[in-house]
């Protein structure tokens, strides 16, 4: 079954007053759309650095692997004494593994390891009920196990905050929304970036339209990042390997998410090697699609995969190109965003939150592709 135009689509809602800030996110990029027209923001931005390499962030891995399994440790080998002490460690830990799962980007590691964290520390949990329970002597609590799980305690009550802002995230706030299809054919989908919120959505930091580093990407600001992951929930083939092409996303058919026609289209960029960026246009090969009250961009294009013309007509699902890793992108995904059309062209019109396939998609979502080009519609997962 085909969607029917945008418009009937677009939903108008009240118009939000601010968007919520928080933290940032890894895969950063900005789509600004114009065939070979640069924006001054943009041409200066290239004759600064027209490549650049942005080395995965190593507290990522401290994140979401050392920190978890440390804390398990803890809590598995050496629990603190005394059992008020003891319940401050088992919850200030349950705090943080929830903060983690919630706020870290789990394409790598894969989506299902914050589950197996949890489960690791429900086992733990249940042995020291068990064991303390048929012990009935006191252990008195020493200072220095109340004195170590001080900065535990400070770190849950940060990542309560964080874990709060990101839950608000996945809720669809007022503003103007436009349902689409999705724009990835077949596969397995997950989030790295979307919502409402800063802790799950790095596209945000660009929703202040007064700020002269952001004007020309204010558009984007409420962008959705897609990667296409395996069976195993893996993102490539490889620890954070270099070539492009073994990551799955690399080559992903991108299709139509609306019916329109096709405003810009710009090929010709080169796929950079992992986490080299080219920022001359930030949104390397890429499409704008004219979807009648909005206008969507569709970047990161495989160079050379591109399958439409400027004025060409296109109904949804119809092949518009392959995800690559052109622009500012550090590893192969898919960046998708919605605008209202700006009369100075560009990609500083009113940004639109996005519903793909009816569901408003944050951090860590999963998703199906659809079923073959041509299809409309992606099952959730």
């Amino acid at each position: 079954m085909r969607r029917s135009a945008i418009p009937q689509a677009f939903l108008k809602r009240r118009p939000p007053e601010s968007l919520q800030m928080s933290a940032d996110s890894s895969v950063g990029d900005a789509a600004c759309p114009g065939k070979s027209t640069r924006s001054p923001f943009t041409t200066g931005l290239a004759q600064q650095r027209s490549t650049a390499w942005y080395p995965m962030p190593p507290f990522l891995l401290l994140l979401q692997i050392a920190l978890p399994i440390a804390l398990l440790a803890w809590l598995g080998l050496a629990p603190v004494h005394g059992r008020g002490p003891y319940i401050v460690q088992v919850l200030s830990t349950a705090v943080v593994l929830v903060t983690i799962g919630l706020v870290a980007p789990w394409a790598m590691p894969p989506w299902w390891v914050p589950y197996a964290y949890a489960g690791i520390f429900g086992v733990i949990v249940a042995l020291h009920w068990r064991r303390r329970s048929s012990d009935r002597r006191a252990v008195p609590a020493r200072v220095r196990d109340v004195a170590a799980i001080v900065p535990l305690l400070g770190l849950a009550c940060f990542g309560g905050l964080q874990s709060a802002q990101a839950i608000d995230g996945h809720r669809l706030p007022d503003g103007d929304v436009v349902s689409l299809a999705s724009p990835v054919a077949d596969g397995h989908l997950i989030v790295e970036n979307g919502g409402a919120t800063l802790a799950v959505n790095g596209h945000l930091h660009t929703a202040d339209p007064a700020d002269p580093l952001h004007a020309t990407a204010f558009g984007q600001a409420r962008a959705v990042d897609l990667i296409v992951i395996d069976r195993l929930g893996l993102r490539s083939n490889g620890f954070w390997p270099t070539d492009p092409a073994r990551y799955v996303s690399f080559g992903h058919p991108v299709v139509a998410p609306c019916e329109g026609t096709v405003v810009t289209s710009e090929d010709g960029h080169a796929d950079q090697p992992v986490p080299q960026q080219d920022l001359s246009p930030p949104s390397g090969n890429h499409v704008m699609l004219d979807c009648g009250a909005v206008r969507v961009v569709l970047a990161h294009l495989q160079r050379g995969s591109i399958a439409v013309d400027p004025g060409q007509a296109v109904s949804t699902g119809d092949r518009i190109g392959r995800i690559g890793n052109s622009g500012a992108s550090t590893e192969p995904h898919l960046h998708i965003h919605a605008e209202r059309p700006d009369p100075a062209g560009g990609q500083s019109g009113r940004p639109v939150w996005l519903l793909i396939d009816d569901r408003f998609l944050a951090r860590n979502d999963r998703l199906r592709g659809t079923a073959s080009p041509g299809a409309t519609s992606a099952a959730p997962q």
